[in-house]
């Protein structure tokens, strides 16, 4: 597939490993789901394919936290959401929440929707970064409208972590893609999660 500027990468969607949180001691706001349409399909944009032409699950939901969210507490905070990608990350048993780059995130979406899933061949170069773009604003609250230089300014405050491949949600082939993005007061979390199999 191609990279962000044209050049090729891995179909596998694989993240470097970071700083990785199992859960802690940590305060636990409450979160009300402030879920729309509108964010849903904007979110799925980098692998709506994936389902539409293939085998995926996908899931994109959107929370407001009644107070600010530590990162070693999201684990424990994410399982109490009720979300079908994310159940058990953080038990010794799983893999564990990994910070990752926003750069990271970035390429794991462009990656997803220029190569597409397990059947179907993606959308390439030029739409793979317009569905990659379209997803990464929508996790983090803006418009694609709004100016690339605007828009890589948000994503870069927003602090993004990889739970690809953590629960047996997750097919484990090698289309496996989880993100959780959390805004610069900590206060709104998004989730993507997709997972798909021959």
């Amino acid at each position: 597939t191609y990279s962000a500027r044209g050049h090729v990468v891995s179909v596998h969607h694989e993240l470097e490993d970071g700083a990785e949180t199992s859960g802690g001691a940590s305060h636990r706001p409450s979160a009300v789901e402030v879920t729309t349409a509108a964010f849903r399909s904007g979110a799925l944009a980098a692998v709506r394919n994936w389902s539409e032409d293939s085998n995926g699950r996908l899931e994109a939901r959107a929370f407001d936290l009644a107070g600010p969210v530590a990162p070693d507490a999201l684990p424990g905070l994410l399982r109490g959401l009720g979300l079908a990608g994310v159940e058990g990350v953080g038990d010794r048993s799983t893999t564990r929440l990994s910070h990752v780059t926003a750069d990271r995130a970035w390429r794991c979406l462009f990656a997803a929707a220029s190569s597409g899933g397990a059947y179907g061949s993606g959308h390439h170069g030029a739409y793979g970064r317009l569905h990659a773009w379209r997803s990464i604003a929508a996790l983090t609250g803006g418009e694609t409208e709004t100016s690339p230089a605007r828009t890589e300014r948000r994503v870069r405050a927003w602090t993004w972590f990889d739970f690809a491949g953590a629960t047996d949600w997750f097919d484990k082939i090698a289309w496996d893609l989880g993100l959780v993005a959390l805004a610069p007061d900590a206060r709104r979390l998004t989730v993507l999660a997709a997972t798909d199999t021959d």
